[in-house]
This record gives structure tokens, sequence and C-alpha cells, in this order.
């Protein structure tokens, strides 16, 4: 895979409950806001929200199966 990918995807795995800006990731890749774009819909196939939100609910799903935080706490921690 491409290593401006992985770096993306890696960040965003380790970071996936906090704030994430699109702009900054897209620094980090080396390309305007809108090439990031483009880029990141061509390699994994759904916009950047898309697979962002997906991950979040994953994490937040697997919180509430697998601990007895509060579903509020998860809620807010998952972003």
């Amino acid at each position: 895979a491409d290593p401006a990918l992985r770096r993306v995807l890696t960040r965003l795995g380790e970071h996936a409950g906090e704030p994430v800006s699109q702009a900054a990731l897209a620094r980090e890749a080396g390309l305007s806001p809108a090439g990031f774009s483009r880029f990141f819909r061509r390699a994994m196939g759904r916009t950047f929200q898309a697979y962002l939100t997906d991950l979040r609910l994953g994490l937040a799903c697997r919180r509430l199966l697998e601990t007895d935080e509060r579903v509020a706490d998860i809620a807010y921690a998952s972003g």
C-alpha cells in the first residue's frame, strides 16, 4: 500500500476518538485538501468522513461490548 495512506490510517487508528483535521492529514500526506480527498476516496472506496465515522462507531461498539463504561462516556470518547 501507499506509504502516505499507511501513515494516515495509522494516525487515525491511534487517535480515532480525538478531533481530527482532514487538512492536517492532507499536509502529512503531502497533498492539498482536495487532492487528499480524491486520493483517500480512490484508495479506500469511500470518503474520508465516512471512513472516520465507521472507525469511530466500531470502536464505540467494541467498548460497549467489552467494558462497563457508561454509554455517555463512550460516546464522548469516541468523538
